[in-house]
């Protein structure tokens, strides 16, 4: 289904025209579906939305996990959580590094100050004790101990925030988006619940009219995540 579709939908059953939707020159749609699919990314981690990204981190100041990018280009990307965290050699390959909090790190150190690992620039040669780990402290990303003159490219696997749909989306007449190939029926019962704050069509213990279809948005919205779920992990096998 097309995002267009969606809201033509969502007119239909709010018993408006679709340019009723726009108010004061603000797509009210484009606001609801936006929230509707916001809230269920930060409610829940979709597959689909797992990709590998890359950031620079300098040596002696860091990086912020704003300027984030999909890994070799340069489309930057929202990072919702950080899954796990590697730096690339020189041959591109990924090599897992140390990454912590600034609290474990302090734990960490407190509780065995002698724990080793690889070097992060060969992949290979061991370190002093303590040395080596990039720490993560909100959007900050830093690397300990600071080496000046030095940046890395820092590797995460990451579920990222999906960017927000706007009036070219609406004009796209395909859908390869998983949210509207799969997650439409979802998108299109939350919208309507928002939206229903502008028009009250569904009003509760209101003789001939009906409440809010939040039981069909959570039916639709559970199983849309059993698909994403069962579409990478049915029949995997986690050997390690």
């Amino acid at each position: 289904m097309l995002l267009s579709d969606i809201k033509k939908a969502t007119a239909s059953y709010l018993q408006l025209d679709v340019a009723d939707l726009t108010q004061n020159g603000l797509d009210l749609f484009l606001v609801a579906v936006n929230q509707a699919r916001a809230e269920a990314e930060l409610l829940y981690d979709f597959e689909f939305t797992r990709t590998l990204a890359e950031l620079s981190v300098d040596g002696s100041t860091g990086g912020s996990l704003v300027n984030t990018v999909l890994y070799g280009t340069a489309t930057a990307v929202e990072v919702k959580s950080i899954v796990e965290v590697g730096i690339f050699d020189t041959y591109g390959n990924l090599l897992p590094v140390e990454w912590t909090t600034i609290a474990e790190s302090l734990e960490r150190q407190r509780v065995n100050p002698h724990y080793r690992r690889r070097n992060v620039t060969d992949g290979n040669t061991l370190e002093p004790p303590g040395r080596g780990r990039f720490t993560f402290a909100g959007d900050r990303v830093l690397f300990f101990p600071k080496t000046a003159g030095e940046t890395f490219l820092l590797g995460m696997e990451i579920y990222a925030m999906t960017t927000d749909w706007d009036a070219d989306t609406l004009a796209e007449t395909t859908a390869t988006d998983p949210w509207l190939s799969k997650g439409s029926s979802y998108l299109q019962w939350r919208s309507i619940i928002h939206m229903n704050y502008f028009n009250k069509q569904f009003i509760s213990r209101q003789e001939g009219n009906l409440p809010p279809p939040q039981e069909l948005a959570d039916r639709a919205l559970a199983s849309f995540r059993e698909w994403d779920v069962f579409r990478f992990e049915q029949f995997r096998r986690h050997g390690r």
